[in-house]
């Protein structure tokens, strides 16, 4: 049965080990006699119908395993049982956890998924006698993987465990040796892999640091926008100066519970010199951002050593864009107008590049991926310049500076505003039309899009009409141009939303596009 399993001949293997199954729990005897044998040709049949996708079988067998192992425990059956075959069967019953993890995992349920590959994972450490019985590779890359669960299920310092223990364990494991037997489970089987190994672990170190910033970025805006709404519901009759104290306070003891996180943690208890990792909060200011930044910048960057553009493409890409977001979230945290210029910047001339060099045919959705993102920086970058244009003209006015040097500066300013807004929708558009006009289709004409991307269709045509409208123009027939242009990009959002809605978080921008859409004729005719 197994030699026909190992061949992927599983019609043949299944009546077999059915055989087998039917023989061995005949009486309790029997099955403690035979436990091993029973527990493995159940495992057996849990694998097989699981490659098969179907989990419901898959689960009927593990079940029964699990059954069986309990049993082994209950009243004194374990005298029944060969003592050299106990160490076995408790290996053997680790593969059973193993692949309830995996059955779990298929069926979507992500948490009983990683219950059981912690359990897994403990007990390899608890079972093994020494290094080689331990497979040092297999254990590091579940336990990163691991983590990685933990870090979507914003379980930061379990997840921070998990990655320090993988750590210790791939410490252990030899360089690559075309003397020694790479076979084994404690030598990597060439250098490749040791670099692999490496990367994987800094890039989930990375995506730990990314993930808190950005939760610490969307408690700090929410906590912002609602700032002013407290104090303006507070007891009008309330003397100022106490409402204020009272109001800040109130907003201090509300933020500093949403900063707060799960610090549970299950402790891998077989693991020599691993201290469990401090607690912490998420990131209220600039200074504790930073930390969370530099920390996911510095393994984002180890880890592209590897995950190189030619070779590890969508790799390459996804790291690059937690890079980008990380910049994006230290910004928030940021005051200076001109500094968080700098650190958007970085994230255009990260994407740009990147961008440049895909095959739309080959890789359209991470091409589509980085337009948008592209496209939305370039918005925010023309804003900021926008800003503190604004600002510096104002500061002028009361000045006595010469008027020449003023209209200099301001058109050097018009000049890069205009060119960031015109690059955002030269990329949205790029977006769009791989929408429109997918690359490996023979058909010229323009195809349905997709249900699944209705939203970011319609927001990257919405803030394309935007932009046309935010465009500094040089002279009135430049402004009805640009206006004629934000028009046709309003009439067009309205013209999709209604004849595919409702579109789920798009329905205030339909409003809006709506009412601006009747407004900008006149406003177009007005401008002789």
């Amino acid at each position: 049965a197994i030699n026909f399993t190992d061949t992927e001949e599983r019609s043949r293997a299944t009546p077999l080990l059915s055989e087998v199954i039917t023989f061995f729990t005949s009486s309790l005897k029997t099955r403690m006699r035979y436990v091993l044998i029973l527990l493995k040709s159940l495992n057996y049949m849990a694998l097989i119908w699981s490659s098969l996708q179907n989990e419901k079988n898959s689960k009927k067998y593990l079940d029964q395993a699990e059954q069986l192992y309990t049993e082994c425990y209950a009243q004194n059956n374990l005298q029944l049982i060969a003592k050299h075959d106990v160490a076995r069967l408790e290996w053997e019953y680790t593969h059973t956890l193993f692949y309830f993890a995996q059955l779990y995992k298929n069926l979507g349920h992500e948490e009983k998924s990683a219950a059981y590959c912690h359990k897994t994972l403990q007990r390899q450490l608890k079972l093994k006698i020494d290094d080689e019985q331990l497979n040092q590779k297999e254990w590091v890359t579940n336990a990163v993987n691991l983590a990685a669960f933990y870090i979507n299920a914003a379980k930061f310092r379990q997840a921070i465990h998990c990655i320090e223990a993988a750590v210790q364990i791939k410490a252990s494991i030899a360089s690559y040796n075309e003397e020694e037997d790479a076979a084994v489970n404690n030598i990597y089987d060439d250098e490749e892999e040791e670099q692999r190994i490496t990367a994987d672990i800094a890039k989930t170190w990375g995506a730990l640091y990314a993930e808190l910033l950005r939760r610490s970025f969307e408690i700090m805006q929410n906590q912002n926008g609602s700032a002013d709404m407290t104090k303006k519901t507070a007891d009008a009759d309330t003397d100022e100066k106490t409402m204020d104290i009272a109001a800040q306070t109130e907003q201090l003891i509300v933020l500093d519970e949403k900063l707060k996180i799960d610090n549970t943690l299950q402790v891998f208890e077989h693991m020599q010199g691993l201290k469990p990792p401090p607690k912490m909060q998420l990131a209220s200011s600039y200074d504790e951002a930073k930390e969370l930044f530099v920390a996911a910048l510095n393994q984002c960057m180890d880890a592209l050593q590897f995950y190189v553009l030619d070779g590890f493409v969508t790799d390459h890409v996804n790291i690059s864009q937690t890079i980008s977001s990380t910049y994006k979230y230290l910004a928030f945290f940021e005051h200076d107008a001109s500094t968080k210029c700098k650190l958007h910047k970085r994230r255009i001339n990260l994407l740009k590049e990147i961008e440049r060099q895909l095959s739309v045919s080959a890789y359209a959705e991470l091409v589509q991926e980085l337009c948008y993102e592209l496209g939305a920086v370039l918005e925010t970058m023309g804003t900021l310049k926008k800003e503190i244009m604004d600002a510096q003209m104002a500061q002028l006015v009361q000045s006595d500076a010469a008027v020449a040097t003023d209209a200099e500066t301001q058109a050097k300013q018009v000049k890069k505003i205009n060119d960031f807004y015109s690059n955002a929708i030269h990329y949205l558009s790029k977006y769009v039309n791989i929408f429109e006009f997918p690359p490996n289709v023979q058909s010229k004409e323009m195809q349905p899009i997709p249900e699944l991307y209705h939203v970011e269709y319609f927001q990257a045509h919405f803030l394309m009409a935007i932009l046309y409208g935010k465009l500094i123009a040089g002279n009135k027939q430049n402004k009805r141009e640009n206006l004629q242009k934000s028009l046709s990009g309003y009439e067009h959002c309205f013209k999709f939303y209604s004849q595919h809605g409702p579109i789920e978080q798009c329905n205030v921008q339909f409003e809006m596009a709506k009412e601006i859409k009747d407004l900008l004729p006149r406003q177009i005719a007005s401008i002789k």
